[in-house]
């Protein structure tokens, strides 16, 4: 699973796009795995990638993400940025 989604980054990547959308990268990965693949959607933003992603695990999006959106009933409940 992990190495799947690696790929799929790695296409992304391959294609020259600045922007990724992926919907659930982390899912029915293993912790270590879903380690790996926030751990990198972190570096590829800060290497100056638009990375827009869905999770429904907050704590993934304090370790890959600099600006979330909360959502709730299709609007946006609150909105941040990482200090």
């Amino acid at each position: 699973g992990g190495e799947r989604q690696m790929v799929l980054v790695a296409r992304g990547l391959a294609q020259q796009s600045s922007l990724l959308v992926m919907d659930e990268p982390t899912a029915s990965l293993d912790y270590s795995n879903q380690i790996k693949i926030l751990k990198t959607i972190r570096t590829l933003s800060a290497q100056g990638y638009t990375i827009l992603m869905t999770t429904h695990f907050p704590d993934h999006a304090f370790l890959a993400c600099t600006v979330a959106a909360l959502m709730r009933g299709g609007y946006v409940a609150a909105c941040g940025r990482d200090q």
